[in-house]
């Protein structure tokens, strides 16, 4: 069984924060969020996603944790730069292609 009390608690540890950060974001005082959150049965989805938008997570992986549900597409400035350069690549390749076929025309 999930028990969204300690993996909230644990998230908010490995993401450095405390639960009076996490308190003082939501604009409650930190004694409201722990009752919040130590009903494990009873958490309410708003919360769930308040807590998962601060700690810039989603919802899901609060629930999965330690788990991920469903890992997030990492794509970094090397690879995309890479990709740019295959597609005008291609793009030049397709033109050579296409002048190709002009000249041989003639």
């Amino acid at each position: 069984m999930v028990n969204l009390t300690e993996n909230i608690n644990a998230l908010i540890k490995r993401g450095g924060e405390t639960q009076d950060f996490i308190a003082s974001k939501l604009g409650i005082k930190q004694g409201t969020l722990s009752q919040k959150i130590g009903q494990n049965n009873s958490i309410k989805y708003k919360t769930l996603l308040d807590i998962a938008n601060i700690l810039n997570i989603r919802v899901i992986d609060i629930i999965t944790y330690p788990d991920i549900y469903a890992p997030l597409q990492q794509s970094c400035e090397s690879c995309e730069q890479l990709r740019l350069e295959i597609k005008h690549l291609s793009e030049y390749i397709e033109m050579l292609k296409e002048k190709k076929n002009i000249t041989s025309i003639y």
